[in-house]
């Protein structure tokens, strides 16, 4: 691969050359490990053909975005490495693949809350949750369409290599997928991209913040639904004690995965707001190394957290010996007519103990 220049940039708004370099690499890595993770959920699903089986459409959906959003971060770093006056006639190429790549996260943000409200809906005995669902999905696919249409609206002409800012040392600049400072001189050539560039990140940055909410507040509902419902029995068993608190662990460890995962890019994000910082010292380039390694691998991480490490998921698609006499069922009636039975590990955990056949199964109205 033919590697860019090695003069160094002295515009403090831009990473120097080598930095870059190494950021992209790094997205590159990541980006292909998500793609296998992400992949791999998908392809075990369709495989075994429970695309739309019981509890896997979220996970399904989610593996989809994914695998969409990891292939744009690979396809983008790649373009950044090579020189751009070779191979893109257009600066337009980078603003689309950022456009693409930002709105399959936006995706992904919404379809993990998703996740989340499709189990409280499990646990709940309400028809309005089942609307709560369908809006959840419906807003999860549209939420990029702000960011498709400012993109589309603002993208620069297509006369071909539109002349650099001084210290730019190549034309596909803006397919380094980072969060730029608002004078970013290498890649704010012209109004209409200044204005596309900032807000995306202004929306791309709300969506996130509020899909972080959104998912800590399911959790909790989550759990106190739970709760609930074994206080209603009466007696609360040792096997649902530990049902309830391994729900707790496992709403914990996805909110903990979320805040990992994009962390450092939120705090990156609001960093490149400040007036006159410096994005080559140590400090600044520390977080874009973070966000390197960290945003791009929520694919890799999805998978396992709410694919591989899930005895349903493994039980769904018949990959190892699953011992079901091991899950606490929970009886739910279904408003169509029918019992609904899931057990705990529908909700992402596992239960030691299988619990005494005491269980009330009166339907819950």
């Amino acid at each position: 691969m033919r590697m860019l220049q090695e003069t160094n940039t002295t515009d403090s708004t831009v990473l120097r050359v080598q930095q870059q370099e190494v950021v992209a690499i790094i997205q590159m890595v990541t980006g292909v490990l998500s793609f296998l993770g992400s992949s791999s959920t998908f392809v075990a699903m369709v495989y075994r053909r429970k695309m739309i089986q019981f509890g896997m459409i979220p996970l399904f959906q989610l593996s989809i975005a994914d695998m969409f959003a990891s292939l744009g971060v690979v396809l983008s770093s790649s373009l950044f490495l090579v020189h751009a006056d070779e191979v893109i006639p257009s600066s337009n190429i980078c603003s689309i693949m950022t456009m693409l790549v930002t709105s399959f996260y936006t995706v992904t943000f919404c379809l993990t809350v998703t996740f989340a409200i499709d189990k409280l809906r499990e646990l709940s005995p309400h028809d309005r949750m089942d609307n709560v669902l369908v809006v959840s999905y419906v807003t999860s696919w549209t939420i990029y369409l702000p960011i498709f249409i400012d993109t589309f609206v603002n993208l620069p002409g297509a006369n071909p290599l539109i002349p650099l800012a001084s210290g730019c040392n190549h034309h596909n600049y803006g397919c380094l997928l980072t969060m730029r400072l608002v004078n970013d001189s290498c890649v704010f050539l012209n109004e209409g991209e200044k204005k596309t560039r900032n807000v995306t990140k202004a929306y791309f940055l709300t969506v996130l913040l509020a899909s972080s909410l959104l998912l800590v507040i399911s959790y909790v509902l989550i759990s106190k639904r739970l709760h609930q419902r074994h206080s209603d029995r009466g007696v609360v068993t040792d096997a649902q004690y530990k049902e309830a608190k391994r729900t707790r662990r496992r709403g914990i460890m996805h909110c903990l995965v979320f805040a990992i995962c994009w962390l450092p890019t939120a705090i990156l994000g609001f960093v490149t707001y400040a007036d006159h910082v410096d994005v080559t010292t140590w400090p600044v380039f520390f977080l874009y190394i973070w966000q390197a390694l960290l945003s791009p691998s929520q694919g890799l991480a999805n998978s396992i957290v709410y694919g591989w490490s899930r005895t349903s998921f493994k039980r769904y698609i018949g990959v190892g010996r699953i011992n079901t006499s091991k899950t606490t069922p929970i009886v739910k009636w279904d408003h169509r007519g029918s019992y609904n039975t899931f057990s705990g590990s529908e909700l992402g955990f596992e239960s030691s103990d299988r619990e005494p056949d005491i269980i009330n199964r009166t339907p819950v109205s």
